[in-house]
């Protein structure tokens, strides 16, 4: 093995790395032994064993010392300490130490690499028993620490020069920590925090400062210290000199203090002491940006994340920057696995041993969001404030994510929130949800308004120019009072003008301040504006790589010209100053140039990977739109894998225009339908609607007709107009079978059959699920086949097994391809007959696992996310779990946009749902309000009308509402049929026997105990059991108590207080000896239930009205601290 393969570490830890990444750990001696060849570069064998055994005899140390290097070649496999003729050591030849690299980087200028080595020579080892090596290793070891400084040093020195004061202020601090009783390095700090707009800290800085050249020196810091703290704390400039190339005052190029903010800076104190959202909004250059981040900076560190121009056209492309902003100061070790693995899809360096990238089915809208907002409470000890900054160029898929955090921040010491969007520039949905979240006290709205003459004064007093304070009214006027435009029109007298003492009217200025700028530009060399208009025509995240390509010049060319820009204040790194000075670079372009350099942007992200939308929108901008369509049909695909339906259906939309300019009719036909498919999924049925015209009258061939008419009935479907898409079915199969095609022809099918179905039908139902499970079985279509499965599920009677076999097929095909929607639709059907016939847990976890899967459905199938919600909360009310069966509707109806056609009939449902859970908690009056409201709604859910009408008659029998009760059970009774919905039927047969006497009540169990034996439906039979026992009681008489055995759920149908408190009184009736554990069985469930499962809020409810509980109450005297109300 050659010696090259081996590197010696001695700064920091020392040891040795191999081939294969294999480590050796040195042991204290061998260290020293390397680290004094690494950095002396060859040594005396006398002399290395005379440093490090002091104490033995020559000959004895030199022995240890060869004992020493054979140890080290046997553990290597080599001799990475040879010998000589000469007795001199040196290390192997080729053999790399990181001492040696450093001194190079150093050597050579490369303070960036120098500084990534550790500084400390030999850290953790200590020789004090080797004197002679003790010293060597002491001034060795100042040596590296004093070339650490200094190249700290410089680097911030650079980094200002290049006008990068935040990465000036970083490499300070670092030079800080690495000379903490520097008083000149306490100075630079402060300086540097003063620039940076940290006016806070900087004081800060100079209190530590004190406290150290007392506490070292006990000596007061320097006058010239103290001076510039007393300048800071005035918010006046620092005193150094303006940058090479510009004449302008540094309070000028940023302004010392605020000005005309103090109602603005009162309204965001109290939001923040109120730990609400603080919104700020204005006109482009109102100041919005530095009043949030100078507000932040006065509460401490702040984090500073941007949105920028061009985001809008990428998903998620503001997010993932947020993402990687945030990870270059937080440790992804303190997020949890799952929030890497989700970020990872964002952010792929994230996936490693313990986290995946997200596969290609698209990212768990919830979960990302969730992720996100684990990554800021990661990131939340290090700083005191979020400033998410420019919210109207985020792209719409961020700004949902973004919206999520806000309306979710973090309770306890969580950072202060703040974003900032100009106004009237948000997106109408974000608007709305924001205007949403103010409505609700979450989040305070300040709007940042311009300037006035009086505050245009003092802000020109505070610029310390006395040669333009005489322009305050001529500014006013010029202006507007928009501070962004005041500072420019003042450059702009500077830079061309000098200081005149004249008033504006002397000048001969433009009639939009827009123009200034523009006159900026200018005076820039050719070549710098050439790279801002390169970086224009990018819009975002460009660099200097990526300009010089588009630009087709060498690299090092432009780095001189990048500083220019940054001199100029046009660029801040890699981001423009302001997005009004990028504006103003745009309008600065000749339109054939800005095309050119689209076409160039194209080909250079391409070969760069870029998103397929961005390299779309490059070769629009560039007149190549032939160019653009493989981009943007690639933008949408991917928007659809990722679930960003909304994005897809809009990319479509913009493909199909683009085909039909280009005249590529079979092209733009097919774009065209695939946005119908996307409109489709989300339910949209009124954009979908304009879509299917448009189909119409572009259909040519005889396929695209049919195409067109198999849309056409999915509208008719969405509108739920069953005569006419009977009639629009039946017409369409007649055209598909002419036309040969089999998947219309099976589309066609389904429209007849949901008809049949609705229709109280079933057998031509029957006869079109099974022709298009044959359709699907012929074409090897998995789809056809799950939603044949599923239909077959729906219309066979009397077969439960053979049921339940066909929705469970229908869930797994529909699932394995990544139909996540009909997945959960077959998945519900299937959980609501395992509920039915008494599987109440089954059917939870088939809810369950719907409900996982649909988290990865980011927008639309609202419907199905609904219904989903209804089930889950209903078979956690049957096990008793009031808590959360309340939290799920809640949860629900808050992420449902509402926009797709059906959910707000499944809202209502939501609302009854949520009134049956009150009922049983005992809040009859509250229950019942929500429940009449919910079915009284013309949009609720007519083909359950049934079950609303049942708990709407159980409300009304809780209040004493008898007649309106018996009303209500009766019209409940003639939409059900015993035979074909036994589980319904015997719950309104139940609830209407509690309107008849006793005795007549028997006759009624006795027929219910029929139906329930027939149909081999055990839980009903246990829940008519119950009720039978009571009017036994009622009348006096012996009931069984064999006869109430049984999962004491009742399967859903009664609840579980009442089964135990009936089992309670039969057997305490019956004087048996199991009356005691009975009771005990009532009192852990009523006890522990009101503890774990009931809201805080209604367990004065529960305990005062739920007759278990009030049963227990009487009857365990350790319960009577708790007070219920008579009732």
């Amino acid at each position: 093995m050659p010696s090259s393969a081996w590197q010696v570490t001695v700064l920091g830890l020392a040891h040795l790395t191999g081939p294969g990444d294999t480590v050796l750990e040195l042991d204290r001696k061998t260290a020293g032994v390397l680290a004094y060849l690494a950095v002396e570069g060859s040594a005396p064998r006398s002399r290395l064993a005379g440093y490090l055994w002091p104490e033995s005899r020559e000959e004895t140390a030199r022995n240890n010392l060869a004992q020493l290097l054979r140890k080290l070649r046997l553990a290597a496999g080599e001799d990475l300490v040879p010998g000589s003729s000469t007795g001199l050591l040196r290390l192997a030849d080729g053999m790399r130490t990181d001492a040696c690299d450093a001194r190079e980087a150093y050597l050579l200028g490369q303070y960036e690499a120098f500084v990534a080595h550790d500084p400390l020579l030999l850290a953790g080892q200590d020789y004090d028993d080797c004197p002679e090596f003790d010293d060597w290793l002491v001034a060795e070891r100042e040596r590296w620490m004093e070339w650490h400084r200094a190249a700290l040093r410089e680097l911030s020195a650079q980094a200002e020069t290049r006008g990068h004061l935040d990465e000036a202020l970083r490499w300070a601090l670092q030079a800080l920590t690495a000379d903490p009783v520097s008083e000149g390095m306490f100075v630079r700090v402060m300086t540097l925090q003063y620039l940076c707009g940290q006016r806070l800290q900087a004081l800060q800085t100079f209190e530590r400062c004190q406290t150290m050249l007392q506490v070292e020196f006990g000596v007061e810091p320097l006058r010239q210290t103290s001076e510039l703290a007393q300048t800071i704390a005035r918010s006046t400039a620092a005193p150094r000199p303006s940058e090479s190339g510009s004449p302008l005052p540094l309070t000028v190029l940023r302004p010392p203090r605020l000005i005309g903010r103090a109602d603005q800076w009162q309204q965001l104190q109290q939001a923040f002491e109120a730990r609400q959202v603080m919104f700020l909004t204005g006109e482009p250059g109102s100041g919005k940006s530095r009043l949030a981040l100078d507000f932040a900076s006065s509460v401490g560190t702040v984090m500073h994340l941007q949105a920028r121009p061009g985001d809008q056209d990428v998903p998620y492309a503001t997010l993932t920057r947020h993402a990687r902003h945030l990870l270059q100061t937080t440790s992804p070790d303190r997020m949890p696995d799952w929030a890497r693995q989700e970020l990872a899809g964002l952010v792929p360096e994230l996936a490693g041993a313990t986290t995946k990238a997200q596969e290609s089915n698209g990212e768990t809208r919830l979960r990302l969001y969730r992720a996100f907002l684990e990554l800021m409470r990661a990131a939340a000890p290090d700083c005191r404030a979020f400033v998410m900054d420019d919210l109207q160029f985020a792209d719409q898929a961020s700004q949902e994510a973004l919206l999520y955090v806000l309306a979710n921040r973090p309770q306890g010491d969580f950072p202060a929130l703040l974003a900032v969007a100009r106004e009237g520039e948000l997106a109408t949905p974000t608007h709305e949800r924001l205007d949403a979240l103010i409505g609700t006290g979450l989040a305070v709205n300040c709007a940042v308004a311009p300037l006035s003459d009086e505050a245009i004064q003092e802000f020109l007093g505070s610029l310390e120019v006395p040669e333009v304070q005489h322009l305050a009214a001529d500014l006013a006027r010029y202006t507007r009072g928009n501070p962004l435009f005041i500072l420019e029109t003042l450059k702009h007298i500077m830079q061309t003008d000098g200081y005149l003492n004249a008033s504006l009217g002397y000048f001969t200025l433009p009639k939009r301040v827009g123009v200034l700028i523009e006159q900026r530009l200018k005076r820039l060399s050719p070549t710098a504006l050439q790279v801002a208009q390169a970086a224009a025509v990018l819009q975002s995240d460009f660099d200097l790589d990526v300009v010089s390509e588009v630009l087709n010049q060498p690299i090092f060319t432009l780095i001189p010209v990048w500083e220019e820009l940054e001199r100029a204040q046009v660029f801040d790194r890699d981001r423009f100053t302001h997005d009004i000075v990028y504006e103003s670079v745009r309008n600065s372009l000749p339109g054939g140039v800005w095309q050119a350099l689209h076409r160039s942007a194209a080909r250079t992200l391409e070969r760069h990977g870029a998103a397929p939308a961005r390299v779309a929108r490059h070769w629009l901008e560039g007149a190549r739109p032939a160019a653009a369509v493989p981009f943007l049909r690639s933008a949408a695909q991917q928007a659809e894998q990722r679930y960003l339906l909304w994005e897809a259906a809009q990319t479509y939309a913009q493909l199909t225009d683009l085909l039909n300019q280009l005249q590529d009719q079979p092209a733009a036909f097919d774009a065209l339908d695939a946005q119908a498919e996307t409109l489709i999924n989300l339910q949209d049925a009124d954009g979908l609607a304009a879509v299917v015209s448009r189909l119409q009258n572009s259909a040519v061939t005889l396929a695209q007709q049919v195409a067109a008419r198999v849309r056409h009935c999915f509208l008719l479907f969405l509108c739920g107009d069953q005569p006419a898409l009977l009639q629009a079915s039946e017409e369409g199969l007649a055209w598909a079978r002419e036309a040969g095609d089999l998947k219309a022809e099976a589309s066609f099918l389904e429209g007849i059959a949901y008809v049949d179905i609705i229709r109280g039908g079933g057998v031509r139902a029957r006869e079109a699920f099974t022709r298009m499970l044959e359709v699907g079985q012929a074409c090897g279509d998995t789809e056809l086949q799950a939603k044949s499965h599923e239909g077959l599920g729906m219309v066979i009677r009397n077969n439960r097994p053979l049921v339940l076999e066909h929705y469970r097929q229908a869930a797994l095909l529909h699932e394995q391809n990544g139909n996540i929607s009909s997945f959960a639709a077959a998945s519900g059907k299937r959980a609501w007959l395992q509920y039915e016939v008494g599987d109440v847990h089954g059917a939870l976890q088939i809810f369950e696992h719907a409900h996982r899967r649909l988290n990865e459905v980011r927008e639309g199938h609202d419907s199905v996310k609904l219904i989903n919600a209804w089930g889950r909360s209903t078979c956690l009310q049957a096990l008793g779990h009031y808590a959360a069966a309340l939290e799920v509707p809640t949860g629900a109806l808050a992420i449902s946009s509402g926009r797709d056609a059906g959910s707000t009939g499944w809202r209502r449902v939501l609302e009854l749902q949520r009134g049956r859970v009150l009922l049983e908690l005992g809040c009859s009056q509250e229950a019942l309000s929500a429940i009449q409201g919910a079915i009284a709604a013309p949009e609720y859910i007519q083909n359950i009308r049934s079950r609303g009408m049942i708990s709407l008659g159980q409300a009304l029998l809780a209040v004493g509402q008898l007649s309106e009760a018996r009303q209500v059970f009766s019209q409940a009774e003639t939409l059900l049929d015993p035979e074909n919905g036994p589980y319904y039927w015997t719950q309104v047969q139940l609830g209407q026997a509690q309107l008849l006497p006793a005795e007549q009540q028997l006759a009624v169990f006795e027929s219910l105990l029929d139906l329930a034996q027939r149909k081999t439906l055990p839980h009903l039979s246990l829940a008519v059991q119950i009720r039978r026992a009571q009017a036994l009681m009622a009348l006096d008489l012996p009931a069984a108590e064999r006869d109430l055995e049984g999962d004491a759920a009742a399967h859903g149908v009664l609840s579980f207080g009442e089964v135990l408190l009936t089992r309670y009184r039969v057997a305490r009736r019956n004087a048996s000896p199991d009356a005691a554990a009975r009771l005990h069985a009532l009192t852990e469930w009523v006890t522990r239930t009101a503890q774990d499962q009931v809201p805080a809020q209604h367990r004065a409810s529960f305990w005062s009205f739920n007759p278990a509980a009030r049963v227990v109450h009487e009857a365990q005297p350790a319960l009577s601290h708790i007070r219920i109300t008579r009732g």
